[in-house]
């Protein structure tokens, strides 16, 4: 039977990673215009658009001498999109809707880097290529 969590027989503990700094921002936007029609219907445009961006940074591979390896990762996202809704209302007691939306997404800059805190050498370095759709 295994030992219960936090028992007093543990000896000693060792950290497996360390986040020390993880920038990020972003912006965006979003419109509608609203446009009443007759019999209390209306016609909606609207607009989302929205950048981001972000990296973390953290230490790693503790194999009971301190951290050995340093980490870098991050990249960016742009996401837009736009609307169209129909809305009618025929009856006072009934209301009809139609609408259209259509989205872009992009990610780029996706990078990891890795390297050895003692020599300084790139142990493993993936830059991934720009996505959209």
């Amino acid at each position: 039977m295994g030992l219960p969590l936090g028992s007093a027989l543990r000896a000693s503990e060792t950290p497996v990673l360390d986040q020390f700094d993880g920038p990020g921002g972003g912006y965006g936007l979003n419109g509608l215009f609203r446009l009443p029609l007759e019999a209390g219907g209306s016609l909606e445009v609207g607009l989302d658009l929205r950048r981001m961006d972000g990296q973390t940074n953290e230490l790693f591979r503790n194999l009971g001498a301190g951290f050995s390896r340093q980490r870098r990762a991050g990249g960016e996202q742009f996401l837009a999109g736009g609307f169209v809704e129909l809305t009618s209302k025929p009856t006072p007691r009934l209301s009809l809707s139609a609408a259209f939306r259509l989205d872009y997404w992009k990610v780029s800059d996706d990078q990891r880097l890795e390297c050895d805190l003692a020599t300084g050498a790139i142990v493993r370095q993936n830059v991934i290529a720009d996505r959209d759709g």
